[in-house]
């Protein structure tokens, strides 16, 4: 998977919508080369800047930089789906599929990916690279690789045959 180097920078779409100024924006970059949070976090920690207002900007990110991810075109890894429940991967709507040469690769639901995010960086291991994809190929692929329904007793990880 090839990142797209042309992405725009959280900071910098915060500053475009408006939800930070140029001067806080310079502030938070200064604040993070002693603070490795990143750059959403340091804004609603160190601002007040409501987290709807960070996942957007987060979304606007994700898609204008790589687009959504073709979840035809990945093989997910059965060690990485093992990193989190069926449960959780439903109620997140993402899927952890495997390691690449930096991170774990993680993909959500265009309709999920704040939460989701927010989930992976709290309780997956290492660095987490997330990606985008369309909300029903995202359930198709839960359907495949956890075989379980919300509401539905939890099972243990499905064939991804």
């Amino acid at each position: 998977m090839v990142r797209n180097n042309t992405r725009r920078r959280l900071g910098e779409i915060l500053t475009t919508q408006g939800t930070l100024t140029k001067p806080q924006l310079r502030f938070l970059l200064d604040a993070q080369r002693d603070d490795a949070r990143p750059i959403g976090e340091l804004a609603r920690s160190l601002f007040g800047v409501p987290i709807r207002h960070i996942e957007s900007a987060w979304r606007i990110q994700r898609l204008q930089g790589d687009g959504p991810l073709d979840l035809g075109r990945v093989s997910p890894d059965a060690r990485a789906l093992e990193l989190v429940t069926a449960r959780q991967a439903w109620q997140f709507e993402m899927l952890p599929l495997f390691w690449n040469t930096q991170a774990l690769v993680v993909v959500a639901s265009t309709s999920r990916l704040g939460a989701a995010s927010k989930f992976a960086w709290r309780v997956l291991p290492g660095p987490i690279e997330m990606h985008a994809a369309d909300p029903y190929a995202v359930r198709r692929w839960l359907n495949r690789c956890y075989n379980w329904q919300p509401g539905a007793a939890e099972p243990r990880i499905g064939s991804l045959n």
